[in-house]
Formats: structure tokens, sequence, C-alpha cells
């Protein structure tokens, strides 16, 4: 099977999968389902496990990512010496963002209204720190994976990394209650559909910069 065709049915797995559960919102199997891994991963909840909880949260949070597009943007135009890739790292990050401001609109899902460990405002689904985080978090992981996998065997761990980070993030959400596991796993979909879009832009724009 040909990546293209694995790259479509990807997507198109991501699309199905996020409508399915968007579509199954305030029914009985997908609330009881928030309700048991609510209960399992918050009946670890301690004082030192939720200070490191908040530390995620945070990363995950607009405090810490714009910081980071600044500072990843400007090691890329020192690397490349090109504004592409700075650019694309805006696109993502802003894109991701308004995606995510757009789909909680449209499914306007409260969150949930006990249990919570910090306050938090605006609709739950899907979880903006989920989607965000794999979005942006992941696309940081590919382009430092492609710039330092020919220099480094080490480079496989950056993707690595940042993907127990990411799914940290969600967890703490979780953990935090101001999210549904529901709305985590639809904050992934969603962001990873991202992700994978602007993967294929970067490879697009990679592949018209040799033919020139």
């Amino acid at each position: 099977m040909s990546i293209y065709k694995k790259t479509f049915l990807l997507i198109l797995f991501i699309i199905i999968t996020y409508l399915g559960i968007s579509l199954r919102i305030g029914s009985e199997g997908l609330e009881r389902f928030d309700q048991v891994i609510s209960t399992f991963i918050q009946q670890f909840r301690s004082d030192d496990l939720t200070v490191i909880m908040i530390v995620l949260t945070t990363i995950g949070s607009y405090k810490v990512e714009f910081p980071i597009l600044f500072l990843v943007a400007i090691v890329f135009w020192f690397l490349r010496r090109k504004l592409i890739f700075p650019v694309l790292l805006v696109i993502n990050l802003f894109g991701v963002r308004f995606l995510n401001h757009f789909l909680k609109a449209v499914i306007e899902r409260p969150r949930p209204t006990s249990e919570r460990l910090v306050e938090v405002t605006g609709y739950s689904f899907p979880s903006g720190h989920a989607m965000i985080s794999i979005g942006f978090y992941g696309f940081i992981s590919f382009l430092l994976y492609q710039e330092l996998k020919n220099k480094t065997n080490k480079a496989l761990f950056i993707p690595w990394l940042l993907g127990i980070m990411i799914l940290c993030i969600g967890l703490s959400r979780i953990y935090l209650g101001v999210h549904y596991p529901s709305d985590v796993i639809a904050g992934f979909l969603s962001g990873g559909l991202w992700l994978t879009l602007c993967i294929i832009l970067s490879y697009r724009i990679k592949i018209s910069e040799k033919s020139v």
C-alpha cells in the first residue's frame, strides 16, 4: 500500500472516529465510559501529583506554547536560513488554536461540574490542551526529527519524549477534572488530523524546493 493510500485511510479513520464520538455526546454509553475512566484516574490524586499535573497542563497552555513557538522559530531560522519554517510553525499553532475554538463552538459541550482542582472557562469538547499539544508539539517533534535524523542516531528520542509529554498533558486534564476522557480523545484525534495536514504541507514544500 502506498504512502498516499495510508495517509488517506488515516485521515478517514480520524474523521469517522471523531464524528462517532461527537454524535454520542449525551448518550448513556459515553457518559458511563467517561465516568469510569475519570474515576480511575482521579483515585490517584495526591498533593505532590497534583503539582506535577498542574505543571503539565501549563505546558499545554498558551503561556508556554507561544514562547516555545518564538524560540523554535529562531532555532530553525538559524539552522536553515529560510523563513518558510518559522512561517509553518506560526501557521501550525494559530491554525490549530482557531480550529479548536471553532469545533468547541459547534459542539458546545459543558465542562465537568464536579471534582475540579482548577477553574477554567469555555466549552469542553474537544480538549484544547490535547488538540493543540499534539498538533503543535507533534509538529515541532516532526521538524526536529527531520532536521537531526541524519546527524545523530539519538534523533528518534525526540518524538518519543514529546509523545509521552503530549499524552501526559491530556491525562492531566482528566486528572484535574476539567475535561471528560472523550474530550481528550477527540482532542488527540482532531489535533492528529491537523498535524497530518501540516506534515503533508511541509513535504509538499520540501518537494517544491528540490524541483526548483
